[in-house]
């Protein structure tokens, strides 16, 4: 394998940034009117790829980012329940009680916004708490994915046999077979 120019080292850490080859080439010191095919050209390049793969599987390493792990975090949120984040009353009201969330609970949160204000009607100061957890359509929908649960494929095994060729009619067509149809 040769060994990879300082432009070309500059490509790959510039490339791990948006992984946008084009953008990559450009910022590492390629002519812009070259950095597309400049790009492409580099990512076909076996050492320039194994200098990314080595420094993306490091970069996952510093942040202890792997599959498994965002599985995990895809299936908190697609498995959110709103009634971990609620207590509901013998009078059938309700209020939002944060008090016993476990982790994995919390890490579907995305916002909460407390208002204090006075209600006149009540003559006292209402607070009002908002809870929004995150969407878990998205999340459910990827986690199908890469289950292959949703796919718009369907494989099938087994064997198949064509045959391809002219063959010989097994009899010999009628004239009312062979006479053009008339309306």
């Amino acid at each position: 394998m040769s060994k990879l120019t300082e432009k070309q080292k500059f490509f790959c850490k510039e490339y791990l940034v948006d992984k946008n080859a084009t953008q990559a080439a450009i910022r590492a010191g390629y002519s812009e009117s070259t950095a597309k095919s400049i790009g492409c050209e580099n990512l076909t390049k076996p050492n320039i790829q194994a200098l990314i793969q080595k420094e993306l599987h490091r970069q996952s390493e510093r942040i202890e980012i792997t599959a498994d792990g965002v599985l995990k975090e895809l299936g908190k949120l697609g498995h959110s329940n709103i009634d971990n984040y609620i207590t509901i009353q013998e009078d059938g009201s309700f209020f939002v009680d944060l008090s016993n969330l476990t982790l994995e609970q919390s890490a579907a949160i995305q916002e909460v916004t407390t208002e204090t204000y006075l209600d006149k009607s009540l003559k006292k100061t209402v607070k009002r708490v908002k809870l929004k957890i995150h969407d878990k359509h998205s999340p459910l929908n990827t986690l199908a994915k890469h289950y292959k649960l949703l796919t718009d494929k369907v494989e099938h095994t087994g064997s198949l046999t064509l045959e391809y060729g002219h063959r010989k009619p097994s009899k010999e067509p009628t004239a009312d077979e062979t006479a053009p149809a008339t309306v």
